[in-house]
């Protein structure tokens, strides 16, 4: 099978195609044929060996994390699931392998691809809502949340996700991507341009650190008494500010998301009812995978960049 790997850690030109056997499912796996696949910036944070501590240095090491596509076998585990359903979900862990022709994934991380949207808007939405809702769902509706980056891949699905749950949106954008973050339910807008984020005259429940391009310290002038700031980004600093606040009135988190039926069950809930609508910025075949991390890089991507593995 077909398969996006590296062999050392580095720039994008240290992204292959290689030839690699079909996986062997274990019993709580099932073997994914990929029709499409998302790209995120988690994948070239792999590539460059940002995280070797959680990656590792053995090599080959695939990418890839999220992914739709056919059931071809079903380990004795796995219940929920049967040959030729077609799923969606994502990997957990650091190791990848979504970038490939096939992928044996635990069956716990896939379910039923919702209906009404196409295989690869299937494929954009895993890793980017799944975060969105594990980092929000523990917030009640009427509270005020600050997304900061709403207009990338996980800022999108934030934005509907903190809408569905209730919650009034602040999001900051730049002014080409205003229609867009505004299309998606965001109450007020920020400018990042035009505006200094830490001098806003505004009090939050949440600051959702998106982009990752504030701390928690930077920020708590913006948190309520109780406020929380919450990162993607899995760095010493952020992981000791989480450790450091844990028992104070304004705290830190840094959300490690977990693909699990049940939260994909509700995703799928919100997107056959409408509520949750994948933004899609490009769509590239999986051949020009160097010039994806290259777009990725730029971070000034709309939604997410979308990988065709299959022929269809």
């Amino acid at each position: 099978m077909k398969a996006v790997v590296i062999y050392r850690y580095g720039k994008p030109d240290v992204l292959q195609i290689v030839d690699l056997p079909l996986p062997r499912i274990k019993p709580d796996e099932a073997l994914i044929k990929v029709r499409f696949a998302a790209a995120n910036p988690k994948d070239t944070f792999i590539r460059k060996g940002r995280f070797k501590l959680l990656t590792g240095w053995r090599f080959p090491l695939q990418l890839g994390s999220d992914l739709c596509g056919d059931v071809i076998e079903v380990g004795h585990q796995v219940n929920h699931i049967r040959v030729g359903d077609v799923v969606w979900g994502a990997v957990n862990g650091w190791r990848g392998g979504a970038h490939a022709e096939y992928i044996a994934i635990k069956g716990a991380w896939v379910a039923h691809k919702p209906t009404g949207i196409s295989d690869a808007e299937a494929a954009a939405l895993p890793l980017v809502s799944l975060t969105a809702l594990q980092a929000l769902k523990q917030f009640k509706a009427g509270q005020r949340i600050f997304i900061n980056g709403a207009s990338g891949g996980v800022g999108t699905a934030a934005v509907q996700i903190a809408k569905v749950l209730g919650l009034h949106v602040t999001a900051t954008c730049s002014e080409r991507t205003v229609e867009l973050v505004k299309s998606l339910g965001a109450d007020e807008l920020v400018d990042y341009t035009q505006q200094d984020i830490k001098r806003l005259d505004a009090q939050f429940d949440v600051f959702f650190d998106v982009f990752g391009n504030f701390h928690f310290s930077s920020v708590q002038g913006l948190l309520t008494h109780d406020g929380r700031y919450i990162t993607t980004v899995p760095n010493p600093r952020n992981f000791w500010d989480a450790l450091r606040t844990r028992f104070t009135y304004q705290t830190a988190q840094v959300i490690v998301v977990q693909s699990n039926i049940a939260d994909l069950e509700r995703l799928r809930n919100w997107v056959e009812t409408g509520q949750l609508k994948p933004v899609i910025d490009s769509v590239y075949p999986l051949s020009d995978i160097r010039a994806v991390h290259e777009k990725l890089e730029t971070k000034r991507t709309q939604g997410k960049i979308v990988l065709e593995i299959a022929q269809q």
